[in-house]
């Protein structure tokens, strides 16, 4: 046995628009983000800034015309900087994401359905 263990498959998002906000201790001022992708586990962010790994943030996904409001807390496990100087950033969220959830992600298209997952 080699100690490989899969990862959710990731699934692009269609662009959309999120806050971010860093706590404890870090700012309380909303960040806006755009959602790369998202899994079961976790999730893949844009940003104008670094954020630092360890970190503890919380995303939400706020649409009132679908009304959606869900808010994912998770932990920053990568930061790397793009050519643009945009930031990507990893997180893992505290537990896996359940399949009803998922599923109204891709209803309200907050997630591509095009059967592609993002890698």
């Amino acid at each position: 046995m080699n100690g490989f263990v899969a990862r959710s498959p990731r699934h692009a998002s269609t662009g959309v628009t999120v806050e971010v906000r860093r706590s404890p201790g870090g700012s309380a001022n909303a960040i806006g983000a755009e959602l790369v992708n998202l899994s079961r586990d976790g999730f893949q962010l844009r940003l104008p800034m670094a954020l630092e790994e360890q970190e503890t943030v919380v995303m939400t996904i706020a649409a009132a015309d679908r009304g959606l409001d869900m808010l994912f807390p998770a932990t920053v496990r990568w930061c790397h900087e793009e050519p643009n100087g945009n930031w990507l950033v990893g997180c893992k969220t505290g537990w896996q994401l359940d399949l009803e959830t998922l599923g109204e992600l891709f209803l309200n298209e907050i997630l591509a359905a095009d059967g592609q997952p993002s890698g």
